[in-house]
């Protein structure tokens, strides 16, 4: 920098840069150390995670917001719960539709809206994602595999339209939750109880 104090606020915001991305580092390895040993939603993180964009903190947070996915006995149930549904107005035979109603659960609308921008990335299994993928049941891979490809292919779709990219990721997070729910569904049930 030209002077001193310049160079000193530029390494102030250096340190507090390297700061901030060793906290975030830490939390992200708590939640990894934490998630998986809470009983009441280790199997859905872990299921989770096979999803792209959907790594140990967005599936922590959409498996302590949406708790059991078998509770929703439709998707639609639980895309009107995240409040990615569009909103309606009518008016006798006269029906439009604007936009999302946002209603419902913020933290995981923000989280599968995030995780839905992975959609504009070909289709692949990353290093990465194959390292999340270890241990995950076969059927919970087959949906992800199938959301990966089809959520590509809405959004590409989408942009060819014309409509904006905020637009088709709304749209492709709505549709994320789909296969969300689907991911619920396949996991399997808890055991129950025995009496003694």
């Amino acid at each position: 920098m030209d002077s001193e104090a310049q160079q000193r606020v530029l390494e102030d915001y250096v340190r507090e840069v390297e700061r901030l991305t060793k906290r975030v580092a830490d939390a992200t390895e708590h939640v990894e150390t934490l998630a998986p040993a809470t009983q009441s939603c280790a199997a859905v993180f872990r299921a989770l995670q096979a999803l792209r964009g959907v790594g140990t903190i967005v599936a922590a947070t959409l498996a302590a917001e949406l708790g059991d996915l078998r509770r929703f006995r439709k998707a639609s149930q639980l895309m009107s719960y995240v409040g990615l549904v569009p909103s309606e107005h009518s008016s006798g035979d006269t029906v439009r539709r604007g936009r999302i109603t946002k209603a419902g659960c913020p933290p995981a609308r923000w989280k599968l809206v995030e995780a839905a921008w992975h959609a504009r990335l070909r289709p692949a299994m990353t290093k990465h994602l194959l390292r999340r993928c270890n241990g995950v049941p076969q059927p919970i891979l087959d949906i992800a595999w199938n959301a990966q490809k089809r959520l590509h292919k809405r959004y590409w779709a989408m942009l060819n339209r014309g409509k904006r990219s905020q637009v088709a990721v709304v749209a492709v997070a709505r549709e994320l939750v789909g296969f969300v729910w689907a991911i619920g569904q396949a996991l399997p049930q808890p055991a129950l109880p025995t009496a003694s």
